[in-house]
Formats: structure tokens, sequence, C-alpha cells
């Protein structure tokens, strides 16, 4: 393989990978946030607040956090 090629590819790959690295950190970030929301709603059910009144703090439906808190 000659040394233009060889280079083209290694560029190629090296922006390919800082695509997937920030791909993952956008994901990371998201689940993170997402659990963060999750507790808060478990918290706050554990201390006797209303379902409607958790779902409007965690910006939630009422069937997700319905849902969430029979998993859980």
């Amino acid at each position: 393989m000659c040394d233009a090629l060889r280079e083209l590819f290694a560029d190629e790959l090296k922006e390919a990978g800082e695509a997937g690295e920030i791909r993952g950190r956008s994901a990371g970030k998201a689940e993170g946030r997402m659990q963060g929301l999750r507790e808060a709603a478990i918290n706050l059910s554990n201390m006797g607040i209303d379902i409607s009144i958790i779902a409007q703090a965690v910006n939630m439906k009422e069937t997700e956090v319905k849902s969430l808190l029979q998993n859980t």
C-alpha cells in the first residue's frame, strides 16, 4: 500500500474514532440524566408525593412514572 493511501486511511480511522467517542459521551450523558430523574421520582414517591406532581417535577408522563415505580 502506498504511503498516500496509508495516510488517508489513518486520517479516516481517526475521524471515525473521534465521532464514535462523541456519540458515546452523548449517550452516556443522556443515560445519566435519565437515571437521575428516575432516582428523583423514586425519592419523591417515597416521600408520599402524588404521582401527578412527580410527573411534572421530572418531566415525564404519569404513565411513565407509574411504570417506573412498579419496576422498582
